[in-house]
């Protein structure tokens, strides 16, 4: 499935312009604009974009993945969403692989937990939709 997502997501144009590869980024824009039905931005708004990119680019520091751990507040979502993460896969998987000692018979028991996932399943594409989300995150759970 991930290597899928390199033939169908689009490549950053951010990316792209960074490191001056600005016919791959024009074509990726048209590619998004036709998909999102807009009009594309005129070359003028496209080199204002390029020449403020180049002036940021000089002043940029490294960031890297430490600088989460600097933000007290960061560090508090990072280590809920860690927590909430943990918790709900080992539930899951708990409920799922203990099926068979649940009272009653295997196979309805099996089918009770399967079926229990279709309204997740239908709230998670309903809030991705809903919501405006591209469709390359529909393999993302929301729920």
């Amino acid at each position: 499935l991930f290597f899928s997502y390199y033939f169908l997501l689009p490549q950053s144009i951010r990316w792209l312009v960074l490191n001056g590869k600005y016919s791959k980024a024009q074509e990726e824009l048209k590619k998004i604009a036709k998909g999102n039905k807009v009009p594309l931005p005129t070359d003028q708004e496209l080199q204002l974009f390029k020449k403020i990119d180049t002036d940021s680019g000089n002043n940029s520091n490294n960031e890297s993945l430490l600088d989460l751990l600097k933000s007290p507040v960061l560090i508090c979502r990072l280590l809920n969403v860690f927590l909430n993460w943990t918790v709900i896969t080992m539930i899951y998987y708990g409920l799922s692989m203990n099926a068979a000692s649940l009272a009653g018979d295997i196979f309805v028991n099996f089918a009770l937990l399967s079926m229990a996932e279709i309204p997740g399943y239908t709230l998670s594409y309903l809030g991705m939709t809903c919501q405006g989300d591209p469709p390359a995150q529909v393999g993302h759970a929301k729920v």
